[in-house]
């Protein structure tokens, strides 16, 4: 009795490390082919509104890489990706600090108007909402790299004002 225990500890340890290195071959990070992950959202970006009731939804990378989703629900969805150009990520890691103070300072309206955009941006953990209303300079700059972010690739991915 003591053979059949002794065996069948030893075949569970064989198939608990069987188990871990198999876990181990398939992690992604051990992939020579895979990108390092680095990377972080910079800044995420939704404007959504307007008569034709658009949705674009930005996702800014810090190595400079987007992803743009235009559309409506799920199956209505187009996403592309691609690589900002080195200036506009510049333009944005500078602006972005600075349009997200005065957004703190400006007062916020609950109500946006007919043939208004929705704002929805997301920067260093922190969620902002706002309408086309007359905004501050800084807000200005900042929806303006964003609008030439959207429409930078060829050809455009969305809705470029």
């Amino acid at each position: 009795m003591s053979r059949k225990i002794v065996g069948l500890a030893v075949f569970v340890v064989a198939i608990a490390a069987a188990a871990a290195g198999a876990f181990y071959l398939i992690d992604a990070g051990d992939d020579p082919g895979s990108a390092p992950q680095d990377s972080f959202v910079l800044v995420d970006f939704t404007r959504s509104g307007g008569f034709t009731g658009i949705t674009q939804h930005l996702l800014v990378y810090s190595d400079g890489e987007a992803e743009l989703t235009t559309g409506g629900g799920a199956d209505d969805a187009k996403t592309i990706e691609y690589a900002l150009a080195p200036e506009t990520l510049e333009q944005l890691e500078r602006l972005l600090p600075e349009a997200v103070t005065s957004l703190d300072e400006e007062p916020q309206s609950g109500l946006g108007c007919m043939d208004c955009f929705q704002y929805d941006l997301i920067y260093d953990d922190v969620r902002y909402t706002f309408f086309d209303l007359p905004r501050k300079r800084q807000t200005t700059k900042m929806l303006d790299v964003l609008d030439s972010a959207i429409c930078e690739p060829d050809p455009p991915g969305g809705y470029c004002s």
